[in-house]
């Protein structure tokens, strides 16, 4: 074999400078995913010149936006679709409420405490329903709404029931303040929901979606890394929830 042929097979399984040969690496840095959230900065801006119809639209926008984003945490990557998602920013939202206008509590306080509602009824409904696949853990979990739904009217004296609950303070009292505030919470939330699914830990839940049976016999504990993802959905969904509740200031 000639000297040409002899580094021409040499650089043909040589890496390239500059390249990375971890694809988990690479798959942790979705660069050009995080562009997109420059959106949001960009409307906020064209915000603070627009009229109020525009900013309280953009308001609730952004807070459905950040419960979207909570569910995609979850049921985007794991292969189970939560029926049951809306009885976390419900719980979050209820808890703030009546933690705020009944006990007295700050704002920011009782959404700290509906956060952790959030975050316990995660535990109890993702020890409960995790270990259940396919169309039977959509069926399971989509109970749970109906059963909080029930509960908000047979304790409507805490939950108020039909009238819900009113008199929630809001975060702030202008609103361009609480636009440029949830605007900063979505793009938070969105960019932490990027980078998780692109870590480690995200390609572990795509593993356990493809073949949750084939992940465990590679070591991955299937349980574990589904209820990690199911509680960062709840916390996620949970601040959608409460920010949606003091900025309407009633739920």
């Amino acid at each position: 074999m000639s000297d040409g042929a002899t580094m021409t097979a040499k650089d043909k399984f040589t890496p390239m400078a500059g390249k990375t040969n971890d694809p988990l690496k690479s798959l942790g840095r979705p660069r050009a995913s995080y562009l997109v959230l420059l959106v949001v900065p960009a409307l906020c801006l064209y915000g603070l010149t627009a009229d109020t119809v525009f900013v309280v639209t953009f308001m609730f926008a952004a807070c459905w936006a950040i419960m979207a984003v909570g569910f995609d945490v979850f049921s985007g990557y794991s292969g189970r679709m939560n029926m049951g998602y809306a009885m976390f920013p419900g719980i979050a939202a209820f808890t703030s409420a009546v933690f705020n206008a009944k006990l007295g509590f700050p704002p920011v306080a009782a959404s700290a405490v509906g956060l952790l509602a959030a975050l316990l009824l995660g535990v109890v409904i993702g020890v409960a329903t995790l270990k259940i696949q396919g169309k039977y853990f959509a069926l399971v979990t989509s109970i749970v709404p109906m059963a909080f739904f029930q509960v908000v009217f047979i304790f409507s004296g805490v939950f108020g029931g039909e009238e819900g609950i009113y008199g929630v303070e809001p975060y702030f009292f202008d609103q361009k303040t609480d636009m440029i505030t949830v605007s900063a919470v979505l793009v938070v939330c969105a960019a932490f929901a990027l980078w998780f699914s692109h870590s480690k830990a995200g390609l572990l839940l795509r593993a356990v979606k493809g073949g949750e049976l084939t992940a465990k016999a590679l070591g991955v504990n299937a349980f574990q890394i589904l209820m990690t993802a199911f509680l960062l959905s709840a916390l996620i969904g949970g601040i959608g929830g409460v920010y949606l509740a003091h900025f309407q200031m009633f739920i």
